[in-house]
């Protein structure tokens, strides 16, 4: 039998002693038996020592090599918050948490920060050096918890807010996931169609030298365009998938048109706008309630907002609150952005003087809206999907039926 320390939860408050047993597992086992939930593990002599995480992500060793992804940071502020309402140290937290860490990445992050905190400097500081994983939105959080002593709240609302919107995504990926399918099957057999099994009909009617209708002769045309060039479309469809991604990313003009044109798309461009107010909302008010004055929370919203027309809104209404307006009429002016809800909703929080709350309540109910669609996007989609397929069917049938009915009727003519 071995002795082991530990450190555990308790009701949110941090409890440690000692235990024999004889690995850590039966001391886990244990301890979770007394309804505690486990930090940390340590055989005395520090010969071994282990840390069962809360939540903990799983990573293969290809993600070592990738960037930091929303669930590991939903991990990181988790136990944060955890960790910090219990009362634990900042660097004993700190501590565990890059014991539970398997992304080198963020141990990396976690030692500069103890080392900076044992310096006796702020989390955020220390944070915001790593501005491509945390995001200035964050970070200000985190700095508004320091000043306001609500640290642990923070790393929560941070929790929170991380998890929202990767169920969010993770919603959207699937409900869009049938319909990729369902267009790349059919994109696939046309192809198939058109380079292997038209070729064999388009020289068969070759030889019997018959005249083909207008619509077969299309059929025929472009199954030999693509026979002959099918490498260089390939090249050229992935080349110009590139060269717009880039200059989207690069050229703001081209940016500026792209954002248009995805809220101008029917049905499509109105899930673009819930998503986005979506969004809007659960930042700024996120922000706002960890006390973040509202100007400074318009500003990192504006930054982190990737539409240009929305982002450009919520400039217009940052200046018009300078100057001692109001948020819930300079949303009207918006209109084509902002439905009527959103400016009524934010008038009662202008009323009530709860603006956070009142921007807590449109971002549920654009997300309830979205999820709504996305729960029934299939059977939206699919009948769509259908009489595309079927038309498509049709029109290679027919196509390729006339002249094998020519074919057929001249053979008949001929035994009379």
């Amino acid at each position: 039998m071995e002795t082991y320390s530990y450190k555990a939860l308790k009701d949110d408050k941090l409890v440690s002693g000692e235990l024999e047993g004889r690995d850590e597992n039966e001391i886990a086992g244990k301890l979770q038996e007394q309804g505690l939930e486990v930090l940390n593990i340590k055989q005395e002599g520090g010969k071994k020592s282990v840390t069962p995480s809360i939540g903990k992500v799983k990573t293969s060793f290809l993600d070592r090599f990738k960037k930091v992804k929303k669930v590991e940071k939903m991990f990181l502020y988790k136990n944060f918050a955890t960790m910090l309402k219990a009362g634990l140290p900042l660097p004993e937290a700190i501590d565990l948490m890059r014991e539970s860490l398997k992304n080198p990445l963020l141990e990396g992050v976690l030692s500069q920060l103890k080392y900076d905190v044992e310096a006796g400097n702020y989390i955020s500081a220390s944070l915001s050096k790593f501005s491509d994983i945390f995001s200035q939105s964050e970070i200000s959080m985190i700095q508004a918890g320091e000043a306001g002593g609500t640290l642990p709240q923070s790393f929560h609302g941070l929790f929170i807010d991380a998890e929202a919107e990767t169920k969010l995504q993770k919603d959207i990926k699937g409900a869009m996931m049938y319909p990729a399918i369902i267009l790349s099957i059919l994109l696939l057999v046309t192809l198939l169609l058109l380079i292997f099994v038209l070729p064999q009909l388009t020289g068969f009617f070759l030889q019997a030298n018959i005249e083909v209708p207008t619509m077969t002769r299309i059929i025929m045309a472009a199954s030999d365009f693509f026979k002959d060039y099918f490498f260089l479309i390939a090249i050229v469809v992935v080349a110009l998938i590139v060269t717009l991604r880039s200059l989207i990313k690069k050229s703001k003009t081209v940016k500026k048109y792209f954002d248009k044109f995805t809220i101008r798309i029917p049905w499509l461009g109105m899930q673009f706008k819930y998503y986005y107010i979506h969004k809007i909302a659960r930042m700024l008010g996120l922000l706002i309630k960890s006390g973040v004055p509202i100007l400074e929370a318009l500003e990192i919203v504006e930054k982190s907002i990737g539409h240009l027309g929305f982002s450009n809104s919520i400039r217009v209404m940052r200046s018009d609150i300078k100057r001692g307006g109001k948020l819930s009429t300079s949303v009207q002016s918006f209109d084509k952005l902002y439905p009527p809800f959103v400016s009524r909703m934010l008038s009662v929080g202008d009323r009530t003087g709860n603006t956070s709350e009142a921007l807590e309540n449109v971002s549920e109910y654009y997300d309830e809206e979205l999820r709504s669609t996305l729960a029934n996007i299939s059977s939206i989609i699919e009948p769509i999907l259908m009489v595309a397929l079927g038309l498509g069917v049709a029109f290679i049938a027919i196509s390729v039926l006339i002249p094998m009915y020519s074919i057929v009727s001249g053979i008949n003519q001929m035994q009379k």
